[in-house]
C-alpha cells in the first residue's frame, strides 16, 4: 500500500525496479538498479528492499502531501 492505494513491486534481469498502481494499472515509479534485480520486497512500512547482484539497496516512499515520491541512493 502506498498513500492507501495497492501496488505491485516488480524487478528483473533487464535492471530495472519498478512501481504500478494497482487501481488504474498506471506504473508510479521506475529505478535503474546497478545489476540484474533478483528479489524485492516491500515492508509495510512504505520501504522497498531490492537484491541486486551481490548487493541489497533500500528506498523508501515519501508520502503526505498526497503526491507519492520515491526516493533512494542515488537520487
Amino acid at each position: 500500500m502506498l498513500d492507501g492505494r495497492p501496488v505491485a513491486v516488480a524487478g528483473g534481469d533487464d535492471g530495472t525496479v519498478r512501481v504500478w498502481d494497482l487501481t488504474n494499472a498506471q506504473q508510479l515509479a521506475a529505478f535503474a538498479m546497478p545489476a540484474d534485480v533478483a528479489c524485492v520486497a516491500a515492508p509495510p512500512d512504505g520501504g522497498l528492499v531490492v537484491g541486486f547482484d551481490w548487493e541489497v539497496g533500500c528506498l523508501v516512499a515519501e508520502t503526505g502531501s498526497g503526491d507519492s515520491a520515491w526516493g533512494g541512493a542515488g537520487d
